[in-house]
This record gives C-alpha cells, sequence and structure tokens, in this order.
C-alpha cells in the first residue's frame, strides 16, 4: 500500500468550524412605562397610511386626486417671491435693451463705414478705367499720325523703285 500524493494547490478539504460562544452576561433590562389601555385616539395616531407614489402603483390601487397631488408635497411648500426679484427683470430687462441699442449703433457705424469704403473704391475704379481709356485713345491717336511717317520711312528703307 502506498501514500497518494496530495496536489499543494488543492484546497483543504475540511472547514474549520467556530464552537458557538457560551451565554455572557446576563441581558439589561428594557424598561417598560406601565401598560395602559390602548384609547381609539392612540390608535388613530399609530395608524401608518397606505404608500401613495405617482411612480409605482403595484396593487393596481385606484388612487383619488387628492391623495396623489397630497403624495407630490405641493401643499407643504408655500411659494413666496422676494421683493428684490421684480427689481433684478428690470434691471436685467434695462440691461438687454441698452445692450440692442448699442450694438444696433455698432452695426450702422461699421455698414456706415463699409458704404464709404465702397464708394472710394468706386471712384478709384471709375478714375483708373477713365486712364485707360484716354491712354488708349492716345495710342490710337499715335498710331494714326505715324502711320504716314512709318509708311515713308519704309519706302526709303526698302527702296524706291520697286
Amino acid at each position: 500500500m502506498h501514500v497518494a500524493q496530495q496536489d499543494p494547490i488543492m484546497p483543504p478539504g475540511f472547514k474549520h468550524k467556530r464552537i458557538p460562544r457560551g451565554p455572557g452576561s446576563p441581558p439589561k433590562p428594557v424598561m417598560h412605562s406601565p401598560p395602559r389601555k390602548l384609547t381609539v385616539k392612540d390608535q388613530a395616531d399609530w395608524k401608518i397610511p397606505p404608500c401613495v407614489s405617482n411612480w409605482k402603483n403595484v396593487n393596481g390601487y385606484t388612487l383619488p386626486l387628492h391623495m396623489r397631488v397630497a403624495a407630490d408635497g405641493r401643499t407643504l411648500q408655500s411659494n413666496t417671491i422676494n421683493e428684490r426679484f421684480a427689481s433684478l427683470t428690470d434691471a436685467l430687462l434695462i440691461a438687454e435693451r441698452q445692450a440692442r441699442s448699442e450694438i444696433e449703433e455698432r452695426n450702422n457705424i461699421q455698414k456706415g463705414v463699409a458704404y464709404q469704403n465702397y464708394l472710394k473704391k468706386e471712384a478709384e475704379m471709375r478714375e483708373a478705367a477713365a486712364l485707360a481709356r484716354i491712354e488708349r485713345i492716345l495710342k490710337n491717336l499715335m498710331k494714326e499720325r505715324m502711320k504716314p511717317v512709318v509708311s515713308e520711312i519704309k519706302y526709303d528703307i526698302l527702296g524706291r523703285g520697286r
């Protein structure tokens, strides 16, 4: 008979169990007030109403509207508006109007400057076109005046007898 080899990585086959503790010191006594009769009012105070939710209705109950509104908590809040809210609103409105008028003025000034630049370029283009026209006319006049002179020169150079 041989002893079978054990895998060293294999977890142990038996778990160690803890032994339950023995009783400790005696528990502390709970102090109660003397028992009294339960009245109808006490029962009503301790009665917890069923949960009403606007999101979940697991049992599918039909819930009246006043219970749904009460579950919202809308009735618990009182809406009060700060007195300075109106002055803040007025200040914002005035600032917006002022900003709009400033933007409109700036746009008008930019349009005026752009129009002046357009007129200036237009005048420069007219002047350049007029100069080009005059130069072309002068060049044509010079050619026409020089034609007889050029033809004479050619005639002299090429020979008179031909």
